[in-house]
């Protein structure tokens, strides 16, 4: 079996167990829902007394919610396991990622996920089909951007993670700078970051892989610029896999354990 594939094993074994535990999985999905909903609920008696925030209506709060929670859903139950690289590294368990004859991150990355994550999945995906309806022109963009967003948090993840093999100090802020990239720097960026990391996450990061996707699907920016968005989120991601893959060479050739202290 080659790396996708197993990829793809473990994930369905992952996604099977959950679905055992159905009453587990209905709780935590309707509960998420509802959350999601009342989120909803809030803009709308704000927008309902105000007319417009900041240029927003209704219709694009719907697509920012559904937009998130497609891509939250899909990146955590599918791709978000490079997040725990850290607690593999820290104590001293990578070893249980190399007991396959293929490439550890293949096993690596379906380590994340739960139940709740299928309501926001169900959320956004019903979110998107209303918005899509109201504009079927713009169907294939809304489906461009997401997956774009997607392979770039995902390349995010891998590039911010894998620096754990050779900066253990770093242990701390990395999951930090992963759960926020999207949304603590475009919302608290003052509070969350440093002017300069700040900027480097906004410039490289948010922008492309999230706002650029997410105006194009707002008819606001020309769809073509999503084509640099695309190119980032490559690029990030073969950055993240060359410091993987030397991470690897790390611990496999016992360079400090794999990781500078």
């Amino acid at each position: 079996m080659n790396n996708l594939e197993v990829w793809w094993l473990f994930t369905k074994l992952k996604l099977k167990k959950m679905w055992m535990f159905k009453a587990n999985l209905i709780s935590q999905s309707i509960g998420m829902i509802l959350n999601n909903i009342a989120f909803l609920g809030i803009w709308w008696l704000l927008l309902k007394r105000f007319g417009s925030i900041n240029g927003y209506s209704f219709r694009e709060i719907i697509l920012i919610q559904g937009y998130v929670g497609i891509v939250y859903a899909f990146f955590y139950l599918l791709f978000a396991g490079t997040t725990k690289l850290a607690d593999y590294v820290n104590q001293d368990r990578f070893l249980d990622l190399q007991l396959y004859p293929v490439n550890p991150l293949a096993i690596l990355m379906t380590k994340s996920g739960s139940a709740s994550q299928f309501g926001d999945f169900v959320e956004g995906t019903t979110l998107m089909i209303y918005y899509c309806s109201t504009d079927p022109g713009k169907t294939w963009i809304v489906l461009a951007a997401i997956i774009i967003t997607i392979v770039g948090l995902t390349g995010v993840s891998l590039f911010t993670n894998s620096l754990i093999f050779y900066f253990r100090n770093l242990n701390d802020g990395l999951t930090q700078l992963v759960d926020n990239a999207y949304i603590g720097a475009a919302m608290y960026p003052s509070q969350t970051y440093s002017p300069i990391v700040k900027n480097i996450m906004m410039g490289l990061l948010v922008i492309p892989l999230v706002s650029v996707p997410l105006e194009s699907a707002r008819g606001l920016t020309h769809s073509a610029f999503m084509i640099g968005s695309a190119i980032v989120a490559i690029l990030i991601n073969v950055l993240g896999y060359f410091l993987w893959q030397n991470g690897i060479k790390r611990v496999e050739s016992g360079s400090g354990g794999g990781v500078v202290e």
